[in-house]
C-alpha cells in the first residue's frame, strides 16, 4: 500500500491487488470522490484505449487465469474440481476431504478448465 495524491490534491492510497491474475492496481479514495477519479483516469488513458470493465469481466479474467473464489466455492464443487486438489490432504481429514466424498461430488467428474482455440484469430 502507498498513499498518493490524485485529482489535485485528493489523498488516495494505491494497492497492488489482483482479483483477475492480471497486473493490476486498486485506487482507493472516499466514495464521494470515485466518479471524479474514473472519469479523470478515463480521460488519462483515452489515448491508450482504456476502457472500464464490468464485475462479469472481471469474473471471466479470473477463472481465465485459473483462480477459484465465490462461485466456484459454494459447497456444490470439490477442490479437485477447481484445481486445488493437491491442497487437500489425503492423510487426515479436513473440510476439503469431506466435500470430496459427497455424493454427486466424489470422483473425476466435473473439473473447471481454461480452453484456448486452435485457431487463435478465430472467433470463440
Amino acid at each position: 500500500c502507498a498513499e498518493l495524491t490524485v485529482c489535485d490534491g485528493l489523498r488516495a492510497r494505491l494497492f497492488r491487488i489482483s482479483f483477475s491474475g492480471e497486473l493490476a492496481y486498486e485506487i482507493a479514495v472516499p466514495a464521494r470522490y470515485g466518479h471524479a477519479l474514473i472519469e479523470r483516469l478515463m480521460e488519462l488513458g483515452a489515448d491508450l484505449g482504456a476502457t472500464p470493465y464490468g464485475t462479469e469481466a472481471l469474473g471471466v479474467l479470473r477463472i481465465e487465469k485459473g483462480h477459484a473464489a465465490g462461485p466456484e466455492l459454494n459447497g456444490q464443487a470439490t477442490a479437485l474440481m477447481v484445481g486445488l486438489g493437491s491442497m487437500v490432504s489425503q492423510k487426515k481429514d479436513s473440510v476439503g476431504a469431506v466435500m470430496s466424498r459427497r455424493e454427486g461430488l466424489a470422483g473425476d467428474r466435473r473439473r473447471l478448465v481454461g480452453l484456448r482455440p486452435v485457431d487463435p484469430a478465430g472467433k470463440v
